[in-house]
């Protein structure tokens, strides 16, 4: 997990530093890693989202609120449920 949660914080670092290709290549190499990442899901789906993929933003953030049910009434507001 911890590999994970290093490439999703460099992707939220790269992001802030503008480099989009950056940022998407570190959250993929996350989830790639370990698809049920929360931070990976979470950023991701943010990304996605600030970069007008709807419907990757809606899939990540979907299955990051089925990862941990328990903490998802943030994201489910996103999504409308």
């Amino acid at each position: 997990m911890g590999h994970a949660l290093s490439f999703a914080n460099r992707g939220n670092t790269q992001l802030r530093k503008n480099d989009i290709a950056g940022a998407s290549a570190d959250y993929n190499r996350a989830l790639q890693i370990d698809p049920n990442n929360l931070v990976a899901l979470e950023s991701r789906g943010s990304f996605n989202m600030q970069t007008g993929q709807w419907w990757e933003a809606l899939a990540d953030l979907q299955k990051r609120c089925d990862a941990d049910p328990a903490t998802q009434d943030y994201w489910r507001l996103l999504l409308g449920d």
